[in-house]
């Protein structure tokens, strides 16, 4: 086996030189994802929320005899134990709106390349701590290669199961079949109210022209949702609010989609999804807090799958947090872990050795709550719910808007509703929704040449 060489890069302007190669070696790997791109790096540290910066920027890239066979984006920053012991940390870089960070190569390449990351992370001496979170059982980073116990402390600790749902149905009719009796039942009742409680129509769009708009529409949602008061949605930051309109804008390439219910003029819930190499990424969801007795939220995770199935992609990813809900949706658990290596005598060391013994005296609960610790706390049952004038005729104005510019758009009502979500059988309804959905997401292209051009 060929040494590899390992580079060091602090800039992004040093690693744009190596986009094609990066991009390349994507492709080919194991799992292709958006995150990896150099693209989406860029929007990230544009925009992200927590401060990381370009100059915190450690990009490993392995070289094999000249060419590009490894690339691993981390970040080297300033961390602290308590409020005023600082040490150096080095982790992934994109940290959050991510999936399973691990190193780009091909299969082939995949274990040399992380053992060669490894040996050139250990002989530097600019940090204290190297943490990778997320890491699944195949990923190549899992199990570093054994360090000096005099120099280094290595541990592994359970992060959240990522959740992921394979796409082996053709339509929601088909997806609400590999459901258990009782769970189909519960989805079914949720809609047959939904749509007992008023005029309901789905709007859904990936035409960049118009996402912008529907963002906003989403966000008004999720103002009135539980996500408003945790802090847990796209909203909480002015900084994240512009990530996702960044995500949204022509040239990034993970083509993105808003879904909307509407109730009588008002939306009530939402999704906002990416595709990229036939996975779709449910990125973010969020429903009114004041409709939760209809259960409408599960309408947009509906949406969702039925644009994956009309797509052909093999998997939806529902990312992390709540895997004990999304298992309810036929979702299957991904475990992760995160790995720890700990320089001895560090700031950091000494703070994880006081957290094993406070542990052994004292143990952690042995499971975790099976329901939304965050949602419960934030919950709020209006007796009267509000009329909602003003948001109703916002989404009226901005929904003309949109149509009245050209931006392509898929408004389903009635029946043609119903036989979308899988409540009626028709094999002309279905198959018509295929097509208008591969159509609508086929539009980006050109409506980004459109954009470019103006």
């Amino acid at each position: 086996m060929t040494d590899l060489s390992v580079q060091a890069l602090g800039s992004l302007t040093e690693l744009r030189r190596h986009c094609d190669a990066i991009d390349a070696l994507n492709l080919a790997s194991r799992r292709p994802c958006p995150f990896s791109t150099l693209e989406y790096l860029e929007t990230f540290l544009a925009h992200d929320e927590f401060g990381a910066k370009e100059a915190e920027l450690l990009a490993l890239l392995a070289f094999d005899a000249g060419q590009l066979v490894g690339y691993l984006p981390l970040r080297r920053h300033r961390a602290f134990v308590g409020t005023h012991l600082p040490y150096t940390r080095v982790g992934v870089m994109v940290s959050h709106d991510t999936d399973r960070p691990h190193v780009v190569a091909r299969p082939e390449d995949e274990a040399r390349c992380a053992q060669a990351f490894y040996g050139h992370l250990l002989g530097r001496k600019d940090w204290s701590l190297l943490e990778l979170n997320f890491q699944d059982a195949e990923s190549a980073l899992s199990t570093p290669p054994p360090p000096s116990p005099l120099r280094y402390w290595v541990r592994r600790y359970e992060n959240m199961p990522i959740s992921r749902l394979p796409v082996a149905w053709k339509d929601l009719g088909g997806y609400l079949a590999t459901l258990s009796k009782s769970r189909r039942k519960v989805l079914v009742r949720s809609l047959r109210r939904t749509f007992q409680a008023g005029q309901v129509e789905a709007v859904s769009s990936s035409d960049p022209a118009g996402l912008g708009e529907l963002l906003a529409l989403y966000l008004d949602v999720e103002h009135r949702s539980w996500k408003e008061a945790a802090r847990a949605g796209v909203g909480r930051d002015p900084r994240r609010v512009a990530f996702f309109e960044a995500l949204m804008a022509p040239g990034q390439p993970m083509p993105m989609t808003a879904h909307l219910l509407v109730l009588d003029g008002l939306p009530v819930a939402g999704a906002v999804v990416g595709v990229f190499g036939g996975v779709m990424h449910a990125l973010e969801i969020c429903f009114d807090q004041d409709y939760e007795h209809l259960g409408c939220g599960h309408v947009g995770g509906l949406l969702t799958f039925r644009q994956a199935s009309a797509l052909g992609l093999r998997e939806v990813n529902l990312n992390g947090n709540y895997a004990y809900n999304k298992a309810n949706l036929g979702a299957e658990p991904t475990l992760t872990w995160a790995v720890q290596v700990y320089r001895v005598g560090s700031l950091p060391w000494l703070k994880a050795q006081a957290g094993r013994a406070r542990r052994w005296l004292r143990p952690p609960p042995a499971e975790a709550p099976q329901f939304n610790p965050e949602r419960r706390a934030h919950e709020t049952h209006a007796a009267v719910r509000p009329a909602r004038d003003e948001e109703r005729a916002r989404a009226k104005a901005t929904l003309d808007a949109v149509e009245a510019r050209g931006v392509t758009l898929e408004r389903l009502s009635g029946a043609a509703l119903e036989a979308a979500l899988g409540l009626t059988h028709s094999t002309e309804a279905q198959e018509a929704g295929r097509r208008r959905i591969i159509a609508i997401h086929s539009t980006r292209k050109a409506a980004e040449e459109r954009l470019t051009q103006l």
